[in-house]
């Protein structure tokens, strides 16, 4: 298992990999940037949607709405990240495939259309989960806890389907996904979602994670079907 991640350390230093994250990040601070706008221009709205005469009550309510908004944009950094990486994650599986695994079937996959519609679809219901749950965050930080719960179903969820798409069915990676069935990546998971969580690092991430979880996901599949990876 230390072997698959050092290679997928190396894979995603290597430029044939490294360009498509360049391009994925370029397109994810332009989609970022048009949440965020989105986001604060919701909260205020719904905020001021009645009138607030007094001004320490509309500064108030102004701190409130921004804090809203950078919240929920935070938490959905990394999932668009992921989204617009879909994109490119055959190629890189791909790549990966050919260098270290190129005994395996990657017949039985995901189309790229498929895969990013249940990744939009995915990230559009936990927007709307994160909405809900987002006046709690002012309530003992216990929002921050419901965000860091439901953040981490997101990102197993979005890892899984860019990362197992390639050579897994939609059906087989829902059945991966669950917590009840094969948790077999959830240390790995865990681990890298916490790495999400740090500002700096955290759009680099779903890019790292899905070489780690694409060479985890062949290196088992090999052992599986008794095939020496040499």
């Amino acid at each position: 298992m230390l072997k698959s991640q050092r290679n997928a350390l190396s894979d995603a230093l290597i430029f044939e990999n490294a360009k498509y994250f360049i391009i994925s990040l370029i397109i994810s601070l332009l989609v970022l940037a048009l949440i965020y706008s989105g986001l604060l221009t919701a909260t205020n709205g719904a905020l001021f949607e009645y009138e607030i005469e007094q001004e320490w009550l509309r500064s108030l309510a102004n701190i409130f709405a921004q804090g809203v908004a950078l919240t929920i944009f935070y938490f959905l950094m990394v999932p668009a990240m992921f989204v617009i990486l879909a994109l490119f994650t055959p190629m890189i599986s791909d790549n990966i495939h050919r260098r270290h695994y190129p005994k395996l079937d990657e017949s039985n996959s995901v189309g790229v259309f498929e895969g990013l519609f249940h990744a939009l679809w995915l990230t559009l219901i936990y927007t709307l989960l994160f909405i809900l749950v987002s006046p709690s965050i002012f309530f003992l930080g216990l929002g921050y806890v419901a965000f860091a719960v439901l953040g981490f179903f997101l990102f197993r969820s979005l890892l899984l389907l860019d990362a197992l798409g390639s050579h897994f069915s939609l059906a087989q990676i829902k059945q991966r996904t669950r917590l009840s069935g094969d948790a077999a990546h959830l240390p790995s998971t865990l681990v890298l979602f916490s790495l999400s969580l740090l500002p700096g690092i955290n759009l680099f991430v779903p890019y790292l994670a899905v070489c780690v979880l694409v060479h985890e996901s062949m290196s088992r599949e090999y052992e599986r079907l008794g095939i020496s990876q040499g």
